[in-house]
């Protein structure tokens, strides 16, 4: 669950690369809360590793694919990186209204597409004390996790970091599972609704643009 290097990420201090941020940096969350970070991990991945396996190639979430203004600006994440969806859609399918999901069930979006190889392409991870959702390019994601799925795509020495770091910390929003997301993808198209609706008197993107 990384970041493709260049997305930019929501701080106090305004939007920086997020290749750019460091252990003890402060992040900004989706409800801009100031977090700080406590890991900070690179995976460089080969053009031939992606031909390979295509769970390496990542998704591109283009300008405004769940929302108007979400995203900003063209986002590029791994296939299994998370990202908040919230609208009376999501509502039947999670409780609340508001869930985590795939970045790769999103790809039936018109501006939203798995990537083929890049000639070089460099993953960051980030992690905090708790789950919580960072701001890339107006878009609410997530942060690392040591879960199976993150874990097979580090090198043991990232592996053991992270756990150090984050220990037994949970999803700290409902996760919609691959079918159930790319449902609420095929209703959303066929009615013209976004999947992301900013809740009354709210708004999930930073208004601060740096």
């Amino acid at each position: 669950m990384c970041f493709v290097a260049g997305c930019g990420v929501a701080t106090p201090g305004g939007v920086r690369p997020v290749e750019t941020i460091v252990q003890g940096d402060l992040v900004l969350t989706h409800d801009e809360r100031a977090e700080p970070v406590l890991w900070v991990g690179l995976t460089r991945v080969t053009w031939a590793e992606q031909m390979g396996n295509a769970r390496k190639r990542p998704v591109r979430i283009g300008k405004d694919a769940l929302g108007p203004g979400v995203p900003e600006r063209a986002v590029m994440v791994s296939p299994q990186h998370r990202v908040l969806v919230r609208s009376p859609l999501v509502a039947r399918a999670a409780r609340g209204g508001e869930a985590l999901v795939h970045a790769l069930s999103l790809t039936a979006l018109p501006a939203v597409r798995q990537m083929p190889s890049l000639p070089g392409l460099d993953y960051v991870h980030i992690a905090c004390a708790r789950h919580v959702l960072l701001l890339a390019e107006g878009v609410a994601v997530e942060t690392a996790l040591p879960e199976p799925l993150a874990l097979q795509e580090m090198n043991p020495v990232q592996r053991e970091a992270l756990v150090a770091a984050v220990g037994q910390a949970e999803p700290g929003w409902p996760v919609l599972s691959m079918r159930k997301a790319e449902r609420v993808v095929e209703r959303s198209m066929a009615r013209g609704a976004p999947l992301v609706v900013a809740e009354r008197g709210t708004d999930l993107r930073h208004k601060a643009s740096g």
